[in-house]
């Protein structure tokens, strides 16, 4: 009968009931709050006036300047030539206020500052690349050029699960160039330069697959005016081949 009496000692363990009390409302109130950290608060930035007039009057400019040059006929570029491979840099403009211009920049895949693109030189391109030659910089690349610009920032985009979203995947192997070009002939990084420096049947195709490249500022930065152009000193508009030296900078 020992074994089922009841001891008459209290337990040692001390609990403190008010504490656990706090404790159990505090956390119930936690549990009732929305969190406000997942919950994104819309916020309306002010703009003051003098920027939207500043704006404004970039804009007005910007479409004087492109009038200018349509009524002018002056949409051709000197010392072309033969030339169908074109490379160009974006390096100046954040916001673009022209809308006109902002759309051109769009089309030639360098919506944003610091991109540039490979593109197939053609009469609406040298026009598009007139229309908006304060804001790129542009010229004749060779394989050098080219080569380390694909080495160093070449990059797949692919849509997976058809998601609208892109998948970025750096080019680290031959295997994925057969993966994606094999059904056009082109197995490995030799194909692909070639393809591009030529301009080939299947150039629109593996530029959509490359799409833009984001760069860096050149090394020192930039030495003369960044809108006015380069035969007047400046640092945009049509370079030819010297825009693998600007390039050499950049790479």
């Amino acid at each position: 009968m020992e074994k089922y009496t009841i001891p008459n000692k209290l337990p040692s363990k001390q609990v403190n009931i008010l504490a656990q009390r706090k404790a159990r409302i505090k956390r119930n109130v936690g549990a009732n709050k929305p969190n406000t950290k997942s919950i994104k608060k819309k916020f309306k930035t002010f703009t003051k006036p003098e920027v939207i007039i500043a704006n404004f009057r970039k804009a007005e400019r910007d479409s004087m300047r492109m009038k200018r040059v349509i009524y002018d006929r002056n949409l051709n570029v000197d010392n072309v030539g033969e030339h169908q491979l074109a490379l160009i840099f974006r390096h100046r403009g954040d916001f673009i206020p022209n809308k006109s211009i902002a759309n051109i920049l769009k089309a030639l895949h360098i919506n944003r500052k610091r991109m540039c693109a490979l593109i197939r030189l053609t009469a609406e391109k040298k026009a598009m690349l007139k229309l908006v030659e304060p804001y790129v910089t542009w010229g004749f690349p060779n394989i050098s050029t080219i080569r380390d610009l694909i080495y160093k920032y070449g990059v797949f985009k692919t849509v997976e699960n058809n998601n609208e979203k892109h998948k970025i995947i750096s080019i680290s192997c031959n295997k994925q160039i057969e993966d994606r070009l094999g059904h056009l002939g082109i197995i490995c990084l030799e194909d692909l330069l070639h393809e591009i420096i030529t301009v080939g049947q299947n150039f629109d195709a593996v530029i959509k697959l490359f799409g833009c490249f984001k760069l860096k500022e050149p090394v020192g930065g930039y030495k003369n005016r960044k809108g006015l152009i380069f035969k007047k000193g400046g640092e945009s508009g049509f370079r030819g081949e010297k825009i693998n030296n600007f390039f050499k900078r950049l790479l």
